[in-house]
């Protein structure tokens, strides 16, 4: 998975690294944003800055990152959640 400024530098990294860090498919994504699979699979598969400001507001919501980290990369990018600790005994 990538996490350096660089590898995210492009909407088809930060969309691609979110999706993941949120454990959703292609088609999940794509449904609960309202957009195609198409829609998502060209987002990822090229380096283009062109998706709509609907789109990237949608996309922002199911991923739960900000809309200008998305379409921008300002600001900082989402972490891994931490595992919960074990229960102490």
């Amino acid at each position: 998975m990538v996490t350096t400024t660089a590898e995210l530098s492009t909407i088809a990294r930060r969309v691609s690294y979110a999706r993941g860090l949120r454990g959703l498919s292609l088609r999940r994504l794509a449904s609960g944003a309202g957009v195609s699979h198409g829609t998502i699979f060209a987002m990822e598969s090229r380096d283009a800055d062109d998706a709509s400001v609907s789109t990237i507001r949608a996309l922002a919501r199911v991923l739960d990152v900000h809309p200008a980290w998305l379409a921008f990369g300002i600001g900082a990018a989402p972490r891994p959640e931490e595992p919960a600790p074990e229960p102490r005994r």
